[in-house]
């Protein structure tokens, strides 16, 4: 998935709030896991977590988790 070109689809989407699951997936890349660590801590799949993390960095306007 290239994150590098992803763009909010709204205006409104930059201003949702992070969810508490977004939150966890934060949290949990901040510790420095990786997305199969943070799919098994949080027990959904690897995909999931990815998508998670599309949500975020569209929320929080960066690129990439570094």
């Amino acid at each position: 998935m290239d994150l590098s070109r992803a763009k909010p689809e709204s205006e409104e989407d930059l201003h949702r709030p992070v969810t508490g699951r977004e939150r966890q997936v934060i949290e949990l890349v901040a510790k420095g896991k990786l997305n199969k660590e943070i799919a098994r801590d949080l027990r959904l799949s690897e995909g999931t977590i990815k998508e998670y993390l599309h949500k975020i960095f569209r929320k929080i306007q960066v690129t990439n988790r570094t």
